[in-house]
């Protein structure tokens, strides 16, 4: 039973002398073994120059939720970052095939040699909490919330009153969804991985075609500037934690009544979905005419900044004002200097329906899900895709409607 349970997976990378290769069967410790001061640690990094780099005696753990792979930082003092986003302390974080690990100053790429043979779903993809064999007149909730158990029961208590559940654990996956879902209603917490439930709620108020998709806020944060956020942003109703099952139930119904007999929420919104989502000096005007040629941007350790990008032509990417402002984007504001970002580090744009990343031979380089492009070469990027410029990592999510295919 316990082989069916085990991943194998594999750290590699120039800065380590060798890979190491590591079975985790419920959880592995991250570290360095000091015979002085003792220590458990599953995963001895000191020959590796780990000690140099900063990397605690027990730095992070790397464990199995729910058929995944999560890491954690034990509350280090180097910290620990995922793909170059630092991590909360203590907070798991899903873990794909490829992605960048770095302990204190010691990177290295993680692969997956083997997955659990009773795995059968993509890692990567919304956990489907039901069979897909449901009547068609039955609604559809995506709950947005990290904590498993939380979600779990959210699906138990809607899955009695006849709703079909999705639950996503993050921000990026639940933006994946709504690409090629429209659900009935979103269940939104407000402290999410990566970005805030307050700027999902805006991502999707900014989508026409979601137009009629009720949005519940449920959070222990319950205070009137919360509250008026949640409102702001393009909510439909805020309930507080711990949530009462008849409560959670009849809003997710009301609010979808609301939504589909049309009335007045929408157009109170529509005003706030462009000039409350974004500060003014962030923003370019968002119109339906332009919608396929625009990006929505967030960049890693400033998630209450996202800011939207016209690619209506090529735009570059950098630093300074120099440049022409309806062709260029100034990233001084994130730090951009101290990142390592060129002046006219990369440009972006669109073609036939896609979007493509190019490097401007940058000092420091630009790189698309942490692996390096050459100068002056486009490269295609997707929805949700990390695209780093020196060390100022954001990631980018496209605006338009896309069918299946």
């Amino acid at each position: 039973m316990s082989n069916k349970r085990k991943w194998v997976i594999q750290f590699e990378g120039r800065q380590l002398t060798e890979p190491v290769q590591v079975e985790v069967v419920d959880k592995v410790v991250l570290g360095r073994k000091d015979a002085n001061r003792g220590g458990v640690v599953d995963v001895d990094l000191g020959p590796h120059g780990a000690a140099k780099k900063g990397v605690s005696r027990q730095h992070a753990t790397i464990a199995t939720s729910d058929g995944d792979l999560e890491i954690s930082d034990m509350k280090t003092s180097n910290g620990t970052r995922l793909n170059n986003k630092r991590l909360e302390p203590g907070r798991g974080y899903p873990l794909k095939d490829e992605d960048y690990i770095t302990l204190g100053a010691l990177e290295f790429k993680l692969k997956f040699i083997e997955k659990p043979k009773t795995d059968t779903r993509d890692t990567e993809e919304i956990v489907k909490t039901q069979t897909d064999r449901l009547p068609a007149q039955q609604q559809t909730v995506l709950i947005v919330e990290d904590h498993m158990e939380v979600a779990q029961l959210f699906s138990m208590i809607l899955q009695k009153h006849d709703y079909v559940t999705h639950i996503s654990r993050d921000a990026n996956r639940a933006m994946r969804f709504l690409q090629g879902t429209r659900p009935d209603a979103v269940i939104l917490d407000l402290m999410l991985p990566g970005m805030s439930g307050i700027e999902v709620c805006r991502y999707i108020r900014r989508d026409s075609s979601l137009d009629q998709t009720a949005i519940v806020f449920v959070s222990a944060n319950k205070n009137p500037g919360t509250e008026r956020a949640a409102y702001d942003s393009g909510a439909d109703a805020f309930i507080a934690k711990p949530v009462n099952a008849k409560e959670l139930s009849e809003t997710v119904k009301d609010c979808i009544r609301r939504r589909l007999a049309g009335e007045d929420v929408t157009r109170q919104l529509q005003d706030k979905d462009i000039t409350k989502a974004l500060g003014k000096d962030d923003v370019q005007a968002m119109q339906p005419s332009v919608r396929d040629d625009t990006l929505a941007v967030v960049v890693a350790g400033f998630t209450d900044r996202p800011f939207t990008m016209l690619v209506d032509k090529p735009v570059t990417l950098g630093r300074g004002s120099y440049a022409n402002p309806s062709t260029h984007t100034d990233l001084s504001r994130f730090n951009a200097k101290e990142k390592g970002v060129s002046r006219i580090h990369a440009k972006i744009k669109h073609e036939n329906n896609k979007f493509y990343v190019q490097d401007m031979d940058s000092m420091n380089g630009t790189f698309i899900e942490g692996k390096q492009i050459p100068p002056y070469e486009p490269r295609e990027i997707t929805s949700g895709s990390e695209v780093r410029m020196g060390q100022l990592s954001m990631t980018v999510y496209f605006m338009s409607e896309r069918e299946d295919t």
